[in-house]
């Protein structure tokens, strides 16, 4: 069975340990008065409990137990890998208990996953969960749209040229009473467990099973000049892993929220942002020639999706999803002074699509004169 040590054998193969991978924003250097408003914030919430629906409540309570273990990424990951395996019993979708979720320093601003000693270890990018955290701090918060625009331009600067990401100001996040503030705690756990439920669709559907089939690629380190081998899945497995993660979060919404439209809305808003960041990601590094990343046009994931909440019904509840999608295309321009056009319709990614679907029986109907435009 993997678990722990598994993952601290495989860092000692590449000459590293878990304290050298874990976070890249050490949350004790920020300014006093920002770790208190932060916690503070998260405390208010918890003591105005009572004015919370069933699902905040518990969300929140759950959350703000993590606090003391904010330095450590790899327990948010042990956390949110924990519930997701919990909370999908709920609907009836077994999550794979031989495998294991941790941080691992790669320039991919994704996840991957691996066989390892007859089970499977899962890889999130160490900066992955910092930056998704600052960018969905900035969208929340009272800031205009251009300020917004120019702090996650920032972020990813930072994180591609330093490896870093810009200081938080308290000036940054919502205010204590905004509904937004509660917004953000959720959206930014759900972008999360849409990274990791990516890689558990992986795993669920068989991709990352070793065959004479599997292709494999480098992704190069950040830390030292050792390369990581992996199994290259295809495009379309890509698709399938992006459609399994989002079909499962949605209906894990649906059911704990109990068809409450925030959770849903925010259930894409945090895919959104996944797959928003990796497009300006994949945007710079191809600019600078330096892309090595297995996964296919974050335009077409993002249209696969779209066209996902619309046959769930939710074409109607991702107006969050579409504003951060707006913001995203404007800081694409300042970095390629290119668009990120996704298209309204397209024969050739519904092709795709509609393969994936029917491959994967999710319980959802394509209408006819949508199968018909290909």
């Amino acid at each position: 069975m993997v678990g722990k040590e598994t993952y601290l054998e495989f860092l000692r193969e590449y000459g590293l340990s878990e304290a050298e991978v874990l976070p890249m924003f050490d949350f004790d250097k920020l300014p006093e008065n920002v770790r208190k408003y932060s916690h503070g914030m998260l405390l208010h919430a918890y003591l105005n409990r009572d004015k919370l629906d069933d699902f905040e409540r518990d969300l929140i309570t759950r959350w703000i137990e993590q606090i003391p273990k904010k330095k450590n990424s790899n327990s948010l990951v042990s956390y949110l890998l924990g519930e997701i395996r919990d909370e999908f019993k709920l609907i009836d979708v077994e999550v794979s208990k031989n495998c294991f979720a941790g941080v691992f320093p790669t320039n991919s601003f994704n996840a991957q996953c691996l066989l390892k000693n007859g089970g499977y270890l899962i890889l999130i990018d160490t900066g992955f969960i910092e930056i998704v955290e600052a960018v969905v701090t900035a969208f929340f918060s009272d800031n205009d749209t251009v300020e917004k625009e120019n702090f996650i331009f920032k972020t990813i600067m930072e994180y591609c040229e330093n490896y870093t990401i810009p200081n938080v100001k308290s000036g940054d996040f919502p205010g204590y009473e905004s509904l937004r503030y509660r917004q953000e705690i959720i959206a930014t756990k759900l972008a999360n467990s849409f990274i990791l439920t990516h890689e558990l669709g992986h795993i669920f559907n068989g991709h990352c099973d070793n065959n004479s089939n599997s292709m494999f690629f480098d992704v190069p380190l950040v830390e030292n000049s050792s390369r990581l081998q992996l199994i290259k899945k295809s495009f379309v497995q890509e698709f399938e892993a992006d459609a399994w993660a989002a079909y499962n979060l949605i209906k894990r919404s649906e059911l704990l929220g109990k068809g409450q439209r925030i959770y849903i809305e925010l259930t894409c808003l945090g895919q959104v942002v996944c797959l928003g960041l990796a497009a300006l990601l994949e945007g710079y590094y191809k600019k600078k020639g330096m892309y090595v990343d297995s996964h296919p046009s974050t335009k077409e994931r993002i249209y696969n999706l779209q066209f996902l909440y619309e046959l769930m019904g939710h074409e109607d509840k991702i107006s969050l999803a579409s504003e951060f999608l707006e913001i995203i295309e404007k800081v694409f321009y300042k970095f390629n002074h290119d668009y990120l056009e996704i298209p309204f319709l397209d024969r050739e990614y519904n092709r795709t699509f509609f393969e994936v679907v029917d491959k994967m029986n999710l319980p959802v109907d394509i209408p006819k004169s949508m199968r018909e435009f290909i």
